[in-house]
């Protein structure tokens, strides 16, 4: 097993039980993992803006959202400047070398302080001069003599929630600066991803992608592999079997893997025939973050899909980001992993987000009440609209 893993021997039991249960579906007549009943879904939780109006309150004021991987701000002064969803926040990593976040907000008159992602020794509002350490700390006031009184103590940058854990970053737009707790917002999935060293990635290209779509919509099509033979035909089609697919539940978020048409080749043989695999799997990092961890011609790739309302119920953006090994095999270059990232944004970008626009424009030109059906083998979709419903307090159908 790879430098990528903090626990060799568990993750390859983790690894070997996915393994024995997608080979299961295959060997048992191309099966996959499904809930327990379909569900009627009313279109409203899609066109709505009353609805899109408590998700934004509820989801995305109020809930962690992953930022960056550690690596992206791996020095004193790295910043990373959140601006996909509320107010725009600055993530940076101190002088003590923890990661922290303020609002994007002079004390002064509320200018912008930083406006872009970079190396920063200092923070320097392009207003008024006024300064801030890299703990957020006022330090410079150009005309001090004019704010005679004032305590610099109380014109600090506002500090947001901020959280690093194992590699991964997340914020959230509001609260105390101790409001995040990761392992226990992961649930029973952190155990899982813990066996991961994210650390031991780094960006290689990062992407953004408009669609006119609610951002629900967008998302949905991460949760299941039912559409690959027709909608991914040329493609990811050619890679993976449709609708045979592992699932697991670890509320409100879930783990999908969907099947390599390789184990055609050996999934009738003993296991001790197999070839070696990865750590593979489709995270929904409920609200919004779709990680996806895959073999890359026998190294690791990591792609990261954070998907954000664009400002009204009809549409959204995603954030495409992939992440290569830190340290690569002597005969391997990003190039692959570039390769890679590209051939994903053009899958996306022409198949999965045109179906998502063309439903859109269906639902948002209809003037009727209109039902949606889920199946049973679409249940990640089914849960993550519920989990969706739960925090905004609101029905599904």
């Amino acid at each position: 097993m790879a430098c990528y893993t903090n626990d060799k021997a568990k993750l390859e039991k983790v690894v070997a039980d996915m393994r024995r249960r997608t080979a299961s579906h295959v060997t048992g007549g191309f099966t996959t993992d499904m809930g327990s009943d379909y569900m009627i879904l009313d279109a409203d939780i899609y066109r709505d803006s009353a609805r899109f109006d408590k998700e934004m309150e509820n989801i995305f004021g109020k809930l962690p959202l992953l930022a960056c991987f550690s690596s992206d701000i791996p020095d004193p002064g790295s910043t990373y400047l959140f601006t996909e969803v509320g107010p725009e926040i600055i993530v940076t990593r101190n002088k003590e070398g923890e990661v922290v976040a303020f609002l994007n907000v002079c004390p002064h008159r509320g200018a912008a302080v930083i406006g872009s992602s970079g190396d920063y020794k200092r923070f320097s509002c392009p207003f008024h001069g006024w300064t801030f350490d890299l703990s957020g700390n006022l330090i410079g006031l150009p005309g001090e003599a004019s704010f005679q009184g004032m305590s610099k103590k109380d014109r600090a940058l506002v500090r947001v929630p901020c959280e690093e854990w194992n590699g991964l970053v997340f914020v959230k737009i509001a609260g105390e600066p101790e409001d995040i707790d990761v392992e226990h917002y992961l649930t029973s999935l952190a155990p899982q991803l813990s066996l991961i060293d994210f650390n031991q990635f780094v960006k290689v290209k990062s992407d953004r992608l408009d669609v006119e779509a609610n951002w629900k919509t967008a998302l949905d099509t991460y949760l299941e592999c039912y559409h690959f033979a027709d909608l991914h035909r040329d493609g990811l089609g050619q890679l993976y079997m449709s609708n045979v697919m592992i699932h697991d539940a670890f509320e409100p978020h879930c783990r999908l893997v969907y099947t390599s048409k390789d184990y055609l080749e050996y999934a009738h043989k003993p296991e001790d025939e197999w070839p070696y695999q990865h750590y593979e799997g489709v995270h929904l990092l409920f609200p919004n973050t779709i990680l996806t961890l895959n073999n890359l011609n026998g190294s690791l790739n990591i792609g990261t899909y954070r998907i954000f309302p664009n400002g009204s119920v009809g549409r959204a953006f995603s954030v495409m980001t992939t992440y290569a090994p830190r340290n690569l095999p002597e005969h391997k270059t990003v190039d692959e992993w570039i390769d890679g990232h590209d051939f994903v944004v053009n899958t996306v970008s022409t198949e999965d987000y045109v179906v998502a626009r063309t439903a859109w424009r269906n639902l948002s030109r209809n003037p009727t009440k209109t039902y949606f059906v889920l199946g049973r083998n679409e249940v990640a979709i089914q849960n993550f609209e519920r989990m969706v419903a739960k925090h905004c307090g609101l029905p599904l159908v």
